[in-house]
């Protein structure tokens, strides 16, 4: 399957037009964008594809999700953006553009990153490299417990 580079790493329309319904709401004060997949053409999503090939295109495909989620305005923070990485084994250069890619626009938006304290005990969900991307303050950084179970929060 070929991506339409149209589509391929945006963000969902039928998900964008429900986060703008969320982001009027009363009552909500902060959203975060925890990107899992994207979309590789209309109605196909990474997740769709066979083993091989969403292993080579996920972090791609998610990365650039994030920096147009950013670029939309709708959210105050990205909730574990290394976990995009999780597929890869080592550290490479198109992991350290993806990284320069969504930390330079978080920095121009202003807004947080968070690293997901569950995962620093998760293989390959917790990158260090990425995180040097923000030494100096570049972009302010959350720390977060993305728990599924009360039992994920004893790790606080």
């Amino acid at each position: 399957m070929v991506a339409d580079p149209l589509i391929f790493g945006r963000i969902i329309p039928q998900v964008a037009e429900y986060y703008e319904t969320l982001r009027k709401m009363e009552g909500i004060e902060y959203m975060l964008i925890g990107q899992h997949f994207y979309e590789v053409s209309e109605g196909v999503y990474g997740f769709m594809l066979p083993p091989a090939e969403k292993n080579n295109t996920e972090m791609d495909g998610c990365g650039k999700a994030i920096v147009e989620a950013i670029k939309s305005g709708l959210f105050d923070g990205v909730a574990h953006p290394d976990r995009i990485f999780r597929r890869r084994k080592n550290w490479d250069k198109d992991m350290d553009n993806i990284a320069d890619n969504i930390v330079t626009e978080a920095w121009r938006a202003k807004i947080p990153l968070e690293i997901n304290e569950s995962s620093l005990t998760r293989e390959h969900q917790f990158w260090p490299e990425f995180w040097s991307w923000t030494i100096n303050e570049r972009v302010p950084v959350l720390h977060g417990v993305d728990a599924h179970s009360p039992n994920e929060l004893k790790l606080l």
